[in-house]
C-alpha cells in the first residue's frame, strides 16, 4: 500500500505509555523493597494502627543483620511523592487542559510537579520540627514523627489504584479528583487522631492544637495553592510549552 502512513498515535496514548513505564518501574522496585524489608513494612503498618510506644521504626533488626532502614524509608516517601506528582500531572492535562506535547514535555511536567510536591513536603517537615521543638517534649515528638512517616508511607501505596484508574480507565476526572481528596483527608484524619492521642490534648491544649492546624495544615496548603497557580500561569503564557 504505497503512500499509506498508518494511523497517527494520539498524544494521550503517549502519556499512557510514559505513565505505564513509570508505574511498572516503580511497582517492581516496590516489590523488591517489600521482599527485602518485610519486617520494616510490618512495623510501618502497625505504626499506622497503633499509637503506644514501641521499638523505633528506625531501629529494626533482622537477626544479627541490621536492615538498611534508610533505603526503605527514602523509597517509600519517594514513592508517595512521585504518585502524587503523577496525579497532579493527570489533573493538569484533564482539568486545567495543559498541553501534552512531546516526551520531553511530559517528563518535564512530571518532574516539575515532583519538585514542587517534594519542596512542599520538606517545608512541612521543617514546620513539624519547629513545632515539636517549641511545644512538645522529645519523646512524644519522636513517637509522633514515627507515626506520621508511617502514615505517609502507607498512604502512598493507596495511590496506585487511583493512578491506574485515572490514566487507564474511562472514569471522569472529577471522580478521580474526589477520590484523591478522600484519600488525602483520610491520611490527615489518621494524623489528627494520632496527634490527639500522643499529645493527650485537653482543654488547656486546644490552643496548641489549633496552632497545629493553622501552621502545619492550612497555611502550607495555601502556599502550595498559590505556588501551583503561579506555575500554571507561567506555563500558560510561556512559549516553551507550545
Amino acid at each position: 500500500m504505497e503512500g499509506y502512513i498508518g494511523i497517527q498515535i494520539g498524544e494521550y496514548q503517549l502519556v499512557k505509555d510514559v505513565i505505564f513505564a513509570i508505574l511498572l518501574f516503580l511497582f517492581l522496585t516496590f516489590a523488591l523493597i517489600f521482599n527485602s524489608h518485610f519486617r520494616q513494612f510490618s512495623k510501618m503498618m502497625k505504626n499506622v494502627v497503633h499509637v503506644k510506644q514501641r521499638q523505633s521504626l528506625f531501629e529494626v533488626t533482622l537477626g544479627n543483620i541490621k536492615e538498611n532502614q534508610w533505603l526503605f524509608h527514602i523509597f517509600m516517601i519517594f514513592q508517595a511523592l512521585l504518585l502524587c506528582a503523577l496525579f497532579a500531572y493527570y489533573a493538569g492535562i484533564t482539568i486545567l487542559q495543559l498541553p501534552v506535547g512531546s516526551l520531553k514535555t511530559i517528563l518535564s511536567c512530571i518532574g516539575i510537579s515532583l519538585a514542587v510536591i517534594t519542596l512542599f513536603y520538606f517545608f512541612k517537615q521543617g514546620i513539624y520540627r519547629l513545632f515539636g521543638w517549641t511545644f512538645a517534649d522529645p519523646e512524644r515528638t519522636k513517637l509522633w514523627k514515627i507515626n506520621y512517616i508511617a502514615t505517609i508511607e502507607s498512604g502512598g501505596i493507596l495511590f496506585y489504584p487511583l493512578i491506574i484508574l485515572s490514566f487507564f480507565s474511562n472514569i471522569q476526572p472529577i471522580f478521580s479528583l474526589l477520590l484523591f481528596f478522600f484519600l488525602y483527608i483520610l491520611c490527615r484524619f489518621v494524623i489528627f487522631y494520632k496527634s490527639i492521642r500522643i499529645f493527650q490534648i485537653k482543654e488547656d491544649g486546644l490552643l496548641f492544637f489549633f496552632l497545629y492546624l493553622c501552621a502545619q495544615e492550612i497555611m502550607p496548603l495555601f502556599l502550595l495553592f498559590k505556588g501551583v497557580e503561579f506555575l500554571y500561569n507561567f506555563i500558560d503564557v510561556s512559549t516553551l510549552w507550545r
